[in-house]
This record gives C-alpha cells, sequence and structure tokens, in this order.
C-alpha cells in the first residue's frame, strides 16, 4: 500500500508508530476483561462503536453528548480493567 505521492517514508513511520502505540497498550492494558488481546485496531473499533451509539442517542442535544462521551470514556476504561478511572 502506498501514498498517491509516492512517498515511502511517512509509510514507515506510521508502522513504526503504530508498533509502539501497540507496545504501549500491552504493557498498560495486555487483554480486555474477557481475556482476548487488547489492540490498537480494537481499542478504535470499540470508540467507534461507542460514539456511534452515544450520538445516535444525544444527537438533539448537544450538552447531553459531551457528557456522555466523558462517561463512555470511562466505561471504556474500565472495560480495560483500569482502576484508576477518573470521575467527572
Amino acid at each position: 500500500m502506498g501514498r498517491a505521492d509516492g512517498s515511502k517514508d511517512c509509510l514507515a513511520t506510521s508502522a513504526e508508530t503504530y508498533d509502539a502505540v501497540q507496545a504501549a497498550i500491552s504493557e498498560v492494558a495486555p487483554h480486555w476483561a474477557g481475556g482476548q488481546p487488547v489492540t490498537l485496531n480494537g481499542l478504535f473499533g470499540r470508540w467507534r462503536d461507542l460514539v456511534n451509539e452515544v450520538e445516535e442517542s444525544y444527537s438533539w442535544c448537544a450538552p447531553e453528548l459531551t457528557n456522555e462521551i466523558g462517561a463512555t470514556w470511562r466505561r471504556l476504561a474500565v472495560g480495560l480493567g483500569n482502576d484508576a478511572v477518573p470521575e467527572a
């Protein structure tokens, strides 16, 4: 997979960055509550699903949406087994 401008340096940096972030995730939260390994793509997928659910529920009310996004972030962190979840 390449960029339209043919640059490969950006792809190498992106792959290196992805690997570094994945390594950090593995150190902090190696497994979901059910035992499956946590991946960066899995985090993105869960976040996308939660945001879509919340946006659908609160599309009519911006202040409620803002509050729910904070609560959603805390639910995601708890799902990773993080006991130090900040309160709103």
